[in-house]
């Protein structure tokens, strides 16, 4: 035994190459070139060679080769001994390695506003984790600016969000949904016996609204649509999220913006109108760090046309 040099096992990654490893396996449990070569679907010579270069490289003798037989050495029988579990080891790696260039495997943080839940990204992240089932998803809803700094700070992959105008570098966007507004009224309020509400309806009317500090740039955008066709709402009370909202509308405190989406899950009291008058849209649109681009990422980003 003096002269086997054992090298120890988690060398063997940087010593044994995958392919001449199973070899040697298979030949190690037939004992017999020809047998071995069949079940490795080769034939005998390339295995010869690639038994002698296994040898050379680890510096010792496995196999004890006579005309009618082959035998292992005693560094051939640790080889099979502990080989196989490094031949697993390999095999996991290998796997674990193709499923992550795939985005099969890691992780997957997802951040969206509100709204985004009605306008499909259930059902998107529904099919994402049907296909990577091992991707381990996180899913948080913030307001717009805090998504923005989560995706600056690399701690979002993706975010659902409002966009206005261009995103600052290094965030890039795309569009994902959008849906028309709405005007959210209580059952009791005259303008609920309408068909359409007109912008210009809303003049001296009670307004629910969001806090500015909630999106300043769509905040500012009404606040300038309001001024530009002279209808000065009366806001009487600031909600932060849309169950707030509706649930103040039903209680009669007053109307509210809403995208058309919403009315699918109205509660009792409240009936939605179309408005019309120069209004914008609810647009909602898919942003990303471009510096960040993982398999887990793109194949997300690839169900959305």
């Amino acid at each position: 035994m003096s002269n086997i040099i054992i090298k120890p096992i988690n060398t063997f990654h940087e010593t044994i190459d995958f392919r001449r490893l199973r070899c040697f396996l298979v030949l190690a449990d037939e004992l017999h070139f020809g047998r071995a070569a069949a079940r490795l679907h080769m034939t005998q010579p390339p295995l010869s060679v690639a038994m002698r270069s296994l040898e050379d490289e680890l510096g010792v003798v496995l196999l004890k080769r006579t005309t009618r037989s082959v035998r292992l050495t005693p560094a051939g029988e640790l080889l099979r001994e502990r080989g196989q579990a490094v031949l697993q080891d390999l095999e996991r790696t290998s796997h674990l390695l193709k499923q992550l260039g795939a985005g099969m495997t890691g992780s997957l943080a997802i951040g969206f506003i509100g709204i985004a839940t009605l306008l499909g990204v259930p059902e998107l992240v529904r099919r994402y984790r049907q296909g990577a089932p091992e991707v381990a998803v996180e899913l948080e809803e913030l307001p717009g600016a805090a998504l923005l700094d989560r995706l600056r700070e690399r701690r979002l992959d993706v975010a659902f969000l409002r966009v206005l105008g261009a995103l600052p570098s290094p965030i890039a966007h795309r569009p994902f949904a959008c849906s028309k507004y709405q005007l959210a009224i209580p059952e009791t309020h005259p303008l609920a016996t309408r068909k359409r509400v007109k912008l210009r309806d809303l003049h001296d009317a009670p307004l629910l609204f969001f806090p500015r500090s909630v999106h300043p740039q769509i905040h500012d955008q009404w606040m300038e649509t309001f001024r530009a066709a002279e209808v000065r709402p009366i806001f009487v009370q600031e909600a932060r999220s849309l169950q707030t909202e509706l649930a103040l509308v039903a209680a009669g405190f007053g109307m509210a913006l809403m995208a058309e989406c919403v009315s699918q899950q109205s509660p009792s009291g409240v009936v939605f109108r179309p408005l019309s008058g120069g209004i914008s849209t609810v647009d909602v649109h898919l942003a990303w760090h471009e510096e960040v681009g993982t398999p887990a990422i793109e194949r997300f980003m690839a169900l959305i046309p």
